[in-house]
């Protein structure tokens, strides 16, 4: 499957149904077909606060609004993970 549509599908799929590993391998996949694509990110950002590894969220957000995001979940997520990292000023910034 070579068609980056498909393989976002499959990703969120993944995720809704808790597959977390496959689901981050789908996005690895959707990144590379549409490197400038800011869909994958943000469910990257999902898979990895779903993980409580809020440091990679921080990343993979900040990768989603380099490449377009403008969504309020993005922002949300981001703000968050800061905040449960203890990083008050920056989750303000970000809320």
């Amino acid at each position: 499957m070579d068609d980056a549509d498909s393989w976002m599908e499959l990703a969120e799929v993944e995720f809704d149904l808790g597959d977390f590993a496959q689901s981050q391998r789908a996005v690895g996949k959707v990144a590379k077909l549409d490197p400038s694509n800011p869909e994958p990110w943000k469910l990257l950002a999902r898979v990895y606060l779903s993980q409580d590894m809020f440091k990679e969220s921080i990343d993979a957000s900040e990768e989603a609004v380099a490449r377009g995001s403008d969504s309020p979940w993005t922002f949300n997520n981001l703000g968050y993970a800061y905040l449960v990292l203890g990083k008050s000023d920056d989750a303000i910034r970000e809320l």
